[in-house]
């Protein structure tokens, strides 16, 4: 995970053994640093005696095989890549803001750890091509330095993802027009991936970037800083007042904030990249047992049938929960501490029933469910179907902020959708084909993406 405010995530990176930060920006650049001090730093593990700044990835990771070192205003593969600002980072990689001399614009140069790979940039050649939903490869190469050899490549830059602009709200919601929008060209993406036999395998909102505005692209260095700030540093602080061990930066930069809040994107700025390929696989050539995708939007057979491999139908239940994250106000599973078994109880409610081979596994069911299937609840407690859900999350959100509800007719195809989405049984739920040709995304959510793309001529 792109590692960069303690309460949004951006989707791994595009390069590691497992993970390399994506393409966007936080807001957490906007909180100062906070650091986690220890009285017994000789307890700690290797590379963690160093003070933690907030929104900066583990300084103890500049070590053989872990980060690079960068400073603002280094050049990169024959001077062409000039650091212009730091976007963030991954658990193997930093991602930078640069400006392509050779081009004349900025490019997001992702620099991967020594031990990383360039398993996401593979695939981006062979998928992004034919969509332009996915971040383009533009170049890559490798750069020595003490730690290792380490990949790198530039893609274009996102100016955050979805769920950066909704956890810098107050009402975490998008207009309509834009949710429609948002949904319309999520499910293309995943189309578009599909279409090549390949899975995305961990499909959420950290994963989907919002793209750097034009407005931005067009920006020198001088507006850049004037209008978003410098690049920030902060130094780097061993927990026992010692020296900083070899190798170490003195100081930690701070990534930039291009964003802005869920309600105020407007149409025009609404176009997303699906970054973040790290968990991608080819399901008719690999078998894949386990999602690391976020508990709230992990496909219940990853954990009822831990020994089956996933397939393509988990990225459509994922797809769906985030879409419903974008068309309402949170997540449609809820658990504080992503209790599975909280959010398993609350799947059945919404959903029902669980395949019976799954609800004798099911250890837990007693504390929600009579044998029968019939829920136990409070007398203060009351079941949340699906209509349920839509109605607090889509609707009464919505209108408590005074914008526009979605009219009988559309949430009637969009609860469709839902249903045929979140089906149990894997094999039994829409193929993304089935998704796009559905009632809603043909009526409501192809429409306003249509007049995106027109916005942008």
């Amino acid at each position: 995970m792109l590692r960069m405010s303690p309460i949004s995530r951006l989707g791994a990176s595009l390069l590691r053994p497992s993970s390399l930060a994506p393409l966007g920006f936080r807001h957490g650049s906007r909180i100062p640093p906070i650091r986690a001090l220890s009285s017994r730093a000789a307890d700690l593990p290797q590379g963690w005696e160093l003070a933690p700044i907030q929104d900066v990835e583990r300084m103890g990771r500049y070590s053989p095989g872990g980060y690079y070192a960068v400073n603002i205003r280094d050049s990169f593969h024959n001077n062409r890549y000039r650091i212009v600002h730091k976007l963030g980072h991954g658990t193997f990689s930093t991602v930078w803001l640069a400006n392509d001399t050779l081009k004349n614009r900025y490019v997001a140069l992702k620099i991967g750890t020594g031990d990383a790979n360039f398993k996401e940039a593979s695939i981006l050649e062979n998928t992004a091509p034919h969509s332009q939903l996915l971040p383009p490869l533009l170049d890559r190469f490798m750069l020595e330095g003490p730690n290792g050899k380490h990949p790198c490549y530039t893609t274009i830059p996102a100016r955050m993802t979805v769920s950066d602009a909704l956890d810098a709200s107050d009402c975490r919601l998008f207009q309509l027009d834009v949710a429609r929008a948002l949904a319309a060209q999520m499910a293309l993406a995943v189309s578009s991936l599909h279409d090549h036999g390949l899975a995305h395998g961990d499909l959420h909102l950290g994963n989907i970037a919002l793209r750097m505005t034009s407005e931005m692209s067009q920006m020198t260095q001088k507006d850049l800083y004037d209008t978003y700030g410098a690049p920030r540093r902060e130094e780097v602080v061993h927990l026992e007042g010692k020296p900083l061990p070899p190798g170490i930066p003195t100081h930690g930069i701070l990534p930039v904030w291009l964003g802005g809040r869920s309600e105020d994107i407007s149409l025009p700025d609404a176009q997303i990249m699906l970054v973040d390929f790290g968990e991608a696989f080819y399901p008719d050539k690999e078998k894949k047992f386990e999602s690391r995708t976020p508990a709230l939007l992990r496909p219940p057979e990853a954990r009822f049938e831990p020994n089956q491999p996933l397939g393509l139908s988990s990225d459509i239940w994922t797809l769906a929960c985030s879409m419903w994250e974008v068309l309402g106000q949170g997540p449609l599973f809820k658990s504080f501490f992503r209790d599975e078994d909280v959010i398993a109880a609350q799947q059945i409610e919404a959903l029902r029933p669980l395949l019976p081979a799954w609800w004798k596994r099911w250890e837990a069911r007693g504390e929600w469910f009579t044998e029968a299937g019939e829920p136990i609840k409070d007398d203060d407690d009351e079941i949340e179907t699906l209509e349920d859900k839509f109605k607090i999350s889509m609707q009464q959100s919505r209108a408590a902020e005074k914008m526009p509800l979605f009219d009988p007719e559309e949430e009637r195809a969009l609860l469709k959708m839902f249903r045929s989405m979140l089906v149990f049984t894997p094999e039994a739920r829409s193929t993304i084909s089935q998704v796009i040709n559905s009632e809603w995304i043909q009526k409501w959510a192809l429409p306003a993406y249509y007049e995106l793309e027109k916005s942008k001529k």
